[in-house]
């Protein structure tokens, strides 16, 4: 069968003698319309000596396939696909970390291409983190800010073959659910979540979406958006997340840069530029002001007792 096949040139990739023609054998087969079906019984498999390399490869064409042949893709079978690609983002939830990454990568493909499917990350969170007797479910958390880091860069790239009309459709979409990612940040914080997760998820919204600029103008930058904050400048000092947090706190300076640019603070000063103040004045400039004092004031004292 086609699946053996794709089983047994997998496994001579490891010998040198025959891996380059495996490797060909198999790219050709990921242009196939059978690599649909194929590619959905490798990440169906049982663990096993093989499976890893067998679930990434199926996890890898499948976000291929999505990304680049999604019209291949029969309406009628639409439906029975999501709900598959649905099971197997539930199954790998706890790793690995590779074949999650490229789960991710396809559930983000198919959520912008799948024009039918309405509201479909509200889908997707629900799937992952749905309560049960005990209350809700925070185990999935991790594969979930894997596919919120993905998803506004992933929907943002060009090479996509997707309309224009589209994307901007899908944008608004994604600017609607600024206070659900947010709220599942918090949530990610509380239970001890990796820092680095959640600053690059923060980055990648603050980056692609409207999520600091419409808080800003729609005078609701929560609480819980301040907190996270908060860790990011704290978290300055520590050298594991020290990178991460900087990304986040420049990206954030720019895009105060770009609200003020737009917003005319003298002939609305009780709207939109109280809530630019609050937050920018009350919150940010301290955090950059103590990284001065943190960072700069030493660096400039070292340079001055050099000269002397």
């Amino acid at each position: 069968t086609t699946l053996q096949q794709v089983g047994d040139a997998l496994c001579a990739l490891s010998d040198p003698v025959t891996a380059k023609d495996a490797d060909n054998w198999l790219k050709q087969f990921q242009s196939t319309l059978e690599a649909w079906t194929v590619s959905d019984q490798l990440l169906n498999l049982p663990p096993s000596n093989n499976s890893a390399y067998f679930h990434l490869f199926g996890a890898q064409t499948i976000r291929a396939k999505l990304q680049y042949r999604y019209r291949e893709l029969p309406a009628d079978v639409r439906v029975s696909f999501r709900a598959s690609l649905m099971e197997h983002a539930k199954r790998f939830s706890q790793g690995p970390q590779n074949v999650q990454i490229q789960l991710c990568l396809a559930l983000s493909q198919l959520a912008l291409q799948m024009v039918e499917w309405e509201q479909p990350v509200h889908s997707i969170i629900n799937l992952l983190t749905s309560s049960d007797s005990t209350g809700p479910n925070l185990s999935n958390l991790g594969f979930l800010l894997e596919f919120l880091i993905v998803l506004p860069e992933e929907t943002s790239d060009n090479r996509t073959p997707v309309k224009e009309q589209r994307k901007k459709e899908f944008g608004k979409h994604l600017d609607s659910l600024s206070t659900d990612v947010i709220r599942l940040l918090g949530n990610y914080l509380e239970v001890g979540g990796s820092k680095d997760k959640i600053f690059r998820c923060l980055l990648s919204w603050f980056r692609y979406t409207a999520m600091l600029s419409r808080s800003i103008k729609d005078l609701t930058v929560s609480p819980t958006l301040q907190a996270l904050m908060l860790v990011v400048f704290e978290s300055v000092a520590d050298p594991s997340d020290q990178d991460a947090a900087l990304e986040v706190i420049c990206e954030t300076v720019h895009q105060l840069g770009n609200v003020a640019r737009e917003v005319d603070l003298q002939l609305n000063p009780n709207t939109h530029g109280l809530s630019l103040q609050s937050f920018g004045i009350n919150l940010i400039l301290p955090g950059i002001l103590s990284l001065r004092e943190r960072y700069l004031v030493p660096l400039f004292n070292s340079a001055h007792e050099y000269r002397q």
